[in-house]
């Protein structure tokens, strides 16, 4: 009796283990041909980030919108302006400007005789926007446009003259310039 319980305890012992070798060496072979899988990919990976150090895309700088896209990048302009103390009474996009229109002084509305000169190749929304904030609030907001990431943007005009009752805060109109891309060439 001792024998057989020997044998039986033996014998399953042998098929758990030539059950665990099996499924072990399948589940191996998946684990090497999945990592050969991951390292094809990530060599991938490297060489399309080299290509776009390459052409002189910054990895995390300011994205080329498309014009489906615009309320984010207005969302992005607001949200990064609140969080510094902007306090926004109007925020109105004006007209698009398409592609090709010369910039400069009178070439379209609110255009300044500092503007760009030549045609543009994007199309560009006006955002005029009606603010408040104190004069150091706003000239951090001035000075940190440049680090918004989902939009390309440029300052037209501002007109901020002081508040009055509190000469630490100013009040005014500031029109920004989102550049995208037309639907077919952001592809």
């Amino acid at each position: 009796m001792r024998n057989s319980k020997v044998i039986i305890t033996a014998s399953i012992i042998i098929v758990v283990t030539a059950v665990y070798i099996i499924f072990y060496t399948r589940l191996l072979q998946q684990l090497k041909a999945k990592k050969c899988e991951c390292a094809a990919m990530e060599s991938g990976l490297a060489d399309n980030r080299n290509i776009l150090k390459l052409f002189g895309h910054a990895e995390n700088g300011p994205v080329m919108m498309t014009e489906k896209e615009m309320p984010i990048a207005i969302d992005e302009l607001t949200n990064h302006g609140k969080a510094m103390g902007i306090i926004f009474h109007s925020i109105k996009p004006r007209e698009v400007i398409p592609p090709g229109v010369p910039q400069g002084a009178g070439s379209r509305p609110g255009a300044t005789e500092g503007g760009i000169k030549g045609a543009q190749p994007y199309k560009i929304l006006p955002v005029e926007m009606k603010l408040a904030a104190t004069d150091k609030q706003f000239s951090d907001f001035m000075g940190s446009l440049d680090a918004l990431k989902k939009s390309l943007i440029r300052v037209e005009s501002f007109d901020v003259v002081p508040v009055e009752k509190d000469k630490a805060a100013v009040k005014g109109t500031v029109v920004i310039d989102i550049y995208f891309a037309s639907e077919d060439t952001a592809a």
